[in-house]
């Protein structure tokens, strides 16, 4: 594998490091960037032109990164060159009232099946329900990692992109293929619990009413205290955690909004009624420190296979960024001692990650406040430095 690493501003597209000899070579451009770009024709046109054979996907951010750090350049891209693989993109629109897990099945079934390995997912962040997107990959035979489209704290309008100019409205499935593709993926939050386990007696969606009965906003603020006052602002740092059952952690949910006269609680994901929930508070050393270890398992999954070359798709919560502040850096400067060294980062914060619970293995789930990292890189000959 090899990688060319470029930021767009005012000036079009400039590199920032290039490893790829022959651009006709490139397989695949990720493009993450701002939900309003200046000239979104333009930034398209000039990829096309620099990598004529590569597909170009990518989404709409709450900011951009590259390395290990965010970038505040309008747009970041990263091309991949695969030695061995190959890659396949496809997308379809979403309109109102389209039943989101069946068009995630159809999404999947427009992949070419032989070989594939690895879907990587896209979508719009804010028309398209990402549990039933979970759901609907769910039922397909392949591994799903990705995220919803951003658009910073304004949640006006998030764009994804698939070969084309960049829409609302869309999901994009690429698909990574050859039996040299490793692909390791692993989630983690690291919330701290606070309170009772709780069962979720009423809900729809992603709304929930009653908690063992109770109301559940009169519950949540009996919980927070003075920062009851001010919900739903400071909900951010108090988001829901839906117990699995298993031994990795829960599924994190975000609260969005409240209603005070119906005594319930938005959140950016379904809460499934009969669940059982707590509710979760930060420690700031629990939320970096731990992604440390679940880049370390990654790279331990398969102990006999070394990772080498690769790049590392990182989707983390725009919510989370909010929530650690000036902390956000450390927690991509502790992703990248724990990559080998010759691994890229690219990624983005969004309004949601798909992913596995914790490690390589279980089903995607849509996660809020959660950091999802995927490494992907070929086996089986030695790459040039990327």
């Amino acid at each position: 594998m090899q990688l060319d690493k470029l930021q767009y501003g005012a000036d079009g597209w400039s590199m920032i490091r290039q490893a790829i000899g022959n651009p006709d070579n490139a397989s695949l451009i990720l493009v993450f960037g701002d939900s309003d770009l200046s000239n979104p024709r333009r930034l398209l046109d000039e990829l096309h032109q620099r990598y004529p054979n590569a597909w170009i996907a990518g989404a709409s951010t709450c900011g951009n990164i590259l390395g290990d750090e965010i970038n505040r350049h309008e747009a970041v891209a990263t091309a991949i060159q695969l030695q061995q693989g190959s890659v396949h993109c496809t997308s379809l629109p979403f309109v109102a009232g389209d039943n989101i897990e069946r068009l995630a099945q159809r999404l999947h079934d427009q992949l070419p099946t032989p070989h594939l390995k690895h879907v990587l997912v896209f979508s719009d962040g804010l028309q398209v329900n990402g549990s039933e997107l979970a759901r609907g990959f769910n039922h397909c035979p392949h591994p799903v990692t990705g995220g919803l489209a951003g658009d910073s704290t304004r949640f006006e309008k998030t764009w994804v992109m698939a070969n084309d100019m960049p829409a609302a409205g869309q999901i994009v499935a690429i698909g990574l293929y050859g039996d040299n593709i490793q692909v390791e993926c692993g989630s983690y939050a690291g919330w701290s619990a606070f309170g009772a386990n709780r069962r979720v007696t009423r809900s729809q969606g992603n709304c929930l009413y009653e908690l063992d009965h109770e109301p559940a906003l009169a519950l949540y603020k009996r919980y927070l205290g003075d920062f009851a006052n001010e919900l739903p602002d400071s909900g951010m740092r108090f988001p829901l955690c839906i117990e699995t059952g298993l031994e990795e952690e829960g599924i994190i949910r975000t609260l969005l909004g409240i209603n005070e006269a119906e005594q319930s609680i938005t959140f950016a994901g379904d809460i499934p009624e009969g669940c059982t929930v707590r509710l979760m508070h930060p420690n700031f050393n629990r939320l970096i420190e731990g992604v440390a270890n679940t880049v370390q398992g990654m790279a331990n999954h398969n102990p006999e296979q070394q990772l080498g070359t690769g790049l590392a798709l990182v989707v983390s919560c725009g919510g989370r960024r909010s929530v650690l502040g000036v902390q956000t850096d450390e927690e991509l400067g502790i992703i990248r001692d724990h990559l080998p060294a010759d691994f890229w980062i690219t990624g983005f914060y969004s309004y949601g990650e798909l992913g596995p619970l914790k490690s390589t293995g279980s089903h995607c789930h849509l996660h809020n406040q959660t950091v999802t990292v995927t490494c992907i890189h070929e086996h089986g000959r030695e790459d040039s430095p990327a």
